[in-house]
């Protein structure tokens, strides 16, 4: 909140600059004063020797009047802010000027001019009594040209009146300057500060006069056991209309938000915007915690209502909604915590649903700290090397054929961390670019050191890969010089997509993979059934294989349903020509039903878990070694 003192501060001993910007403009005023007196002196000396000459008069008035409108516009412009009273700081054009017009006639109007300019400034303001100053000296030294050039002047007063009237409209004009000067600096600091306080596109209050006044509300809550609460508005998918309609129509639909939030926000709470497409509303005060919540719910509700009613930008109407956080107080606390809970609500809220509000749930934050921790542990585990693969061997026709690799996490502390509770967090916090790099460095560095084994060198390995991985436009570079680096054979690498790589963007999807096909790597769909599935992708995509989820083959036994979808996805694979594997295979009666069906390749806990490196191979070479012959030829 700005505070009276902060307004009043700064006055006109200091110039804007501080005590260097202080110097300058003694510097400037003392050059002035030389260069003026030094004019003064010639063009008087020349009026002397000149005589009375009406054209000198002329030039020489013309001259001081230029010099005094000249003072009075870096007066206005703020460039002169110095004005000190009594010490010859007075701009010195205008001083010489009075001097001389009162030393020639006596004009009432000289003496009355101070004073003038006090009144209107008082009246009117201080900006238009420098104008009205302009004025007065416009008209009195128009009196004194035209007295000069060919009128009658008046009987001049006795010299010591003269020099008494000359002093006494010195004094006041100072006055009178000092006190234009003084107020036009504090208007500049009013101004300066309302605009460092107060939105320029809305004319709402900006983010730091809102968090200003939440820490003056946090600190009145403990002290006099007051409730409040903080609302944030967040407008749904601003971002995606501004990137279609433009900047312009954008500003236009936050002043319309902003105008119907004033409608609706009482006088008593503080309104700002707190971002680009951010409102914020601060109700404080409140005695007791239930009717803040039900006034809050009920003011929540106004907003969503109102936000949602059509809005007119250039004749078209523009359906739009937000999303409300809460967070409620009572007592100690910070701003930016309160800011942040709201700001958690709202995303909350969001993965809710658009239009809604939503109360901060401390739980829920609990798990959101959690996963925030937990994304800057694998993060640093990437550059620690704490990750490791472990294989799972794949069985076919009772033999190894390969293995899938699967990440793991070995954490310092907490151990090892399963996959399926850090793979999320890196897909959405990037992470899993950087990951799915090393996954696949470490793979084809594994298929090249199987290539020197021949009882390994069959071996295909399976990994699996990313949508985001798929759709980065450097992907295919990538992989093509990591497989000749590493020297593996490409046929035996294998990469598994899930049919959520294909969603959106397929067509870069679809290029990729054929260009990596041409290197002769294979693709295998996962998870095929279990969510957006398409038998157009069948038929478009260059797969090599289909993996039955373990989600069907679980409860095949059981249900007639996963029994049925288990046989049409086996029969769908032999009809578009691709292999068919089965993950998730515990027992012998699933084994035997998937052989019943067409289905010849398993993965899953009947055959391995999966295992260190070395623990694979170890398993590889004692199945493969009664058939070591017929292992190393290689397979197509």
């Amino acid at each position: 909140m700005i505070s009276q003192d902060t307004q009043e501060e700064g006055g006109s001993w200091l110039a804007a600059g501080g005590l260097e910007g202080t110097r300058s403009h003694r510097a400037f005023l003392h050059l002035f004063w030389g260069g003026s007196f030094a004019l003064f002196l010639m063009l008087q000396g020349y009026a002397l020797w000149a005589g009375d000459n009406p054209p000198m008069r002329l030039v020489f008035n013309a001259v001081f009047l230029a010099c005094a409108l000249g003072a009075l516009v870096l007066l206005q412009r703020g460039q002169i802010r110095q004005v000190t009273l009594l010490t010859g700081y007075l701009p010195p054009a205008l001083l010489m000027l009075v001097i001389y017009t009162a030393r020639s006639i006596y004009i009432p109007a000289v003496a009355a001019l101070p004073p003038m300019v006090v009144v209107t400034a008082w009246l009117l303001g201080r900006r238009a009594a420098v104008w009205v100053t302009v004025a007065a000296v416009l008209e009195v030294m128009g009196v004194g040209l035209y007295l000069h050039l060919g009128g009658q002047p008046r009987m001049p007063p006795p010299e010591p009146l003269q020099y008494g009237i000359t002093l006494l409209v010195y004094l006041l004009i100072s006055l009178s300057i000092g006190l234009l000067s003084e107020s036009s600096h504090r208007e500049q600091i009013r101004i300066a500060q309302e605009h460092a306080f107060v939105d320029g596109l809305t004319g709402l209050a900006n983010r730091r006069l809102f968090l200003d006044r939440l820490g003056q509300a946090l600190q009145d809550s403990q002290n006099h056991q007051r409730h409040g609460a903080l609302l944030l508005i967040d407008v749904d998918q601003f971002h995606r209309f501004g990137a279609a309609f433009g900047a312009r129509l954008g500003n236009s639909l936050l002043m319309t938000v902003a105008e119907r939030l004033r409608q609706r926000v009482g006088p008593d709470m503080t309104l700002a915007r707190l971002g680009a497409d951010v409102f914020g509303v601060l109700v404080t005060g409140r005695a007791h915690g239930g009717e803040l919540l039900l006034e809050v719910t009920r003011l929540a509700d106004q907003i969503t209502r109102a936000m949602a009613q059509p809005i007119q930008l250039e004749g078209q109407l523009q359906s739009h909604s937000v999303t409300v956080g809460i967070s409620a107080f009572d007592g100690p606390g910070s701003a930016g915590d309160q800011l942040h809970q709201a700001e958690q609500a709202v995303a909350q809220g969001k993965a809710q649903g658009r239009g809604t509000v939503h109360f901060f749930d401390p739980s829920l934050a609990e798990a959101a700290q959690q996963r925030a921790r937990l994304e800057a542990d694998l993060r640093l585990a990437l550059q620690q090397g704490q990750l490791l693969l472990h294989y799972q061997p794949q069985i076919r026709d009772g033999q190894p054929s390969g293995a899938e690799a699967l990440v793991r996490w070995q954490h310092p502390e907490r151990g090892l961390i399963p996959p399926g509770e850090f793979i999320p967090v890196a897909e959405t916090s990037g992470l899993i670019l950087p990951l799915g790099q090393w996954v696949l460095e470490q793979a084809c560095a594994v298929l090249a050191q199987w290539q020197r084994d021949p009882l390994l060198q069959a071996m295909t390995l399976s990994v699996n890969v990313s949508a985001h991985q798929v759709q980065q436009p450097g992907f295919v570079l990538h992989l093509r010089q990591l497989l000749e680096r590493s020297g593996c054979n490409p046929q035996r690498l294998k990469l598994e997509l899930t049919e959520s790589a294909f969603i959106g963007d397929e067509q870069t999807a679809i290029r990729a993979m054929t260009a990596l096909r041409a290197l002769g790597i294979r693709f295998s769909l996962d998870d095929f059934g279990t969510g957006y599935s398409s038998l157009s992708h069948l038929k478009k995509l260059p797969l090599d294989q289909i993996k039955i989820d373990q989600s069907f083959v679980r409860d095949l036994l059981d249900d007639p349903d996963d029994a049925a979808i288990t046989q049409v996805i086996t029969q769908l694979a032999r009809n578009f020509g691709m292999e068919v594997i089965a993950e998730g295979v515990e027992l012998p009666e699933q084994k035997a039903f998937l052989e019943g069906v067409g289905c010849h390749a398993f993965q899953g806990y009947l055959f391995a878990r999966p295992v260190s490196l070395s623990d694979f191979e170890a398993f590889c070479h004692a199945h493969l070694a009664a058939s070591a012959t017929h292992a190393l030829k290689p397979r197509a």
